[in-house]
């Protein structure tokens, strides 16, 4: 049981991390967040409402 449950605290700590952008693929709409820890390439979403049809890289 104790194993399970810093197994489920592990999870939740990775769940949201905080970086930096270290690189950006406007083409694919990706991010790598750096510099300490280089993630993999990950999707972006663009918070807009309404008609909005455009999306913005993240700067």
């Amino acid at each position: 049981m104790n194993a399970d449950l810093s197994e489920l605290l592990r999870l939740l700590q990775n769940l949201i991390r905080l970086g930096t952008i270290a690189e950006v693929n406007g083409a694919k709409a990706r991010v790598r967040l750096g510099p300490t820890l280089t993630t993999e390439w990950l999707n972006w979403a663009t918070r807009r409402a309404g008609s909005t049809r455009t999306w913005s890289a993240p700067i």
